[in-house]
Order: C-alpha cells, then structure tokens, then sequence
C-alpha cells in the first residue's frame, strides 16, 4: 500500500531552513485507508511528544456534540499525530538539557548545597567547545545517574555523578530520569512551588552554555539522551515521563497540513 501511494506524483516536495526535505502523498483510497487502519488494529501507539496536545483532543471530543447518524466522520472526533518506528534507523533521539535563572543569591547557595549534598562533583575543564563536547560524551556513555554542569565554578564545567548512598529505589520507577532526579530531588526541596518559574529547557548545549557565559541564566544542567527502552519500559507501565524529557529529529515543519476541527473529515 504504501508504495503504491508513493509511486505516485507527491502533492508537494519542500526543503526546510535546515536543509530537511519533506514529500507528502495524500490516500484517498478507501481500501487502501482500510489496510492502513487495520494494520494498526492491535498495534500500541506510544505518546512521545504531544500528550498535552491529545488530552486537549479528547476533551473537545467530549464536549462537542455527536450529530445526527453517527458521529464517525465528525472532524473533532479526530486528531492528526506522526507515527515512527522505535527501530526507524532515521529517528534521532536528543536530550532536553535543563536551565535556571533567576535565583537570588541565598537561593542560588542553597541550590549549589543541595547539588553538593547529593552529587559527587568533578571539574571538567573551561568551559571551552572541545571541553564541552567531550564532557557529553562522557555523560551520554555513562551507565550511571550522572549530567554535566555549567555555571557551579566560574568559567568551568563539573560532571555530576550521584552519590551511592542516595536511595533511589524509594523513589519510585522515575527514578531512571536525571532530569526528574534534578527537578524533583534537587531544585523542588529547594524551591518549592516557584521551581517551574526559574526553570527552563533548551536542546542545543551550546546554546546554553552561551546563555550562562552571557549571564543570561545562572547553571545549565546537560543531560543524556533518555533511553528509548526505558522509555517504551516506563510507559508501557503506566508511567507519565517528566516534562521535556526527550527531543526527537526530525521534526515535521509546522502548517504542513491543518486539521479542520468543524464539519466532517
């Protein structure tokens, strides 16, 4: 089915700014549509990106009314998503890393305490590229619970690795993630409810290693890419991944195509 659809003319062929190229075919097909629905009859979708966006969907489904004679071809009982592979050898899976800005200076001394506290810290050089991309390196081959960090030491990178004597079993199944390990065990208990307020989320490293350099944030935490079977493992069991937890390319450009949420399909 699908390369019959694809032997056809595309409906438009586009490179991006990044010099991505997307082709889109359209299946009107109504056996063809009926393989591809039941292909995926017993198949499990694992949300990665946009939950938020599908709640929303469910929610005007509910709240919109069916129709008259059914309601399977109302345009709101549906909601457009990219489906991948787990194994598609084109999928890159890429760290969120984590920021902070804001913080007073007692905050800001509390927070280095905390991470002192909880961490074993290492210098990691200047804060230069090669220095940078070999301390990423280091974090994405490490096996343990470890993140890079700017902006603890003026002008250094540390690697953080956490202490054996954290007992991360009583903290429950996220516990695999350094990203909520750092939200909820570090900048929580020392924020509290303002946390959300002097955190943010950046995917290119340097990026935020320039923002800390620039003053503009106080400590870019760098992480690993989240592991794509502890991340099937996780929400095959239920479990909601924190916030930002995964930055998967390539992405479709934005208004490739527009859901009609009035009317029919």
């Amino acid at each position: 089915a699908w390369g019959q659809a694809m032997a056809q003319p595309p409906l438009f062929r586009v490179n991006d700014d990044s010099g991505q190229e997307t082709v889109l075919w359209k299946i009107l097909d109504p056996e063809t549509q009926s393989l591809i629905t039941n292909l995926f009859q017993d198949i499990p979708v694992f949300l990665a990106d946009g939950h938020h966006r599908y709640e929303a969907a469910l929610r005007l489904r509910g709240l919109r009314p069916a129709g008259e004679g059914g309601s399977a071809g109302l345009a709101h009982n549906y909601v457009m998503m990219t489906l991948f592979e787990f194994n598609d050898p084109g999928l890159l899976v890429l760290p969120y890393h984590r920021v902070v800005a804001g913080l007073s200076s007692t905050e800001l001394e509390r927070l280095k305490a905390r991470l002192s506290e909880m961490f074993d810290i290492q210098d990691a050089g200047p804060s230069g590229h090669a220095e940078l991309e070999a301390l990423l390196a280091r974090v994405a081959d490490s096996g343990n619970r470890v993140m890079g960090v700017a902006g603890l030491e003026p002008g250094r990178l540390n690697l953080l690795t956490l202490k054996e004597t954290q007992d991360t079993k009583q903290w429950g199944p996220l516990a695999i993630s350094e990203g909520w390990i750092l939200e909820e065990q570090v900048l929580k208990p020392v924020l509290g409810e303002a946390t959300l307020s002097h955190l943010g989320y950046i995917h290119d490293h340097q990026e935020a290693i320039g923002q800390v350099a620039d003053g503009q944030i106080q400590m870019a935490f760098l992480l690993k890419p989240f592991p794509m079977g502890q991340f099937q493992q996780s929400v095959s069991q239920g479990e909601r991944l924190p916030r930002k937890s995964t930055f998967f390319y390539p992405k479709l450009p934005t208004g490739l195509v527009i859901n009609q949420l009035s009317g029919n399909l």
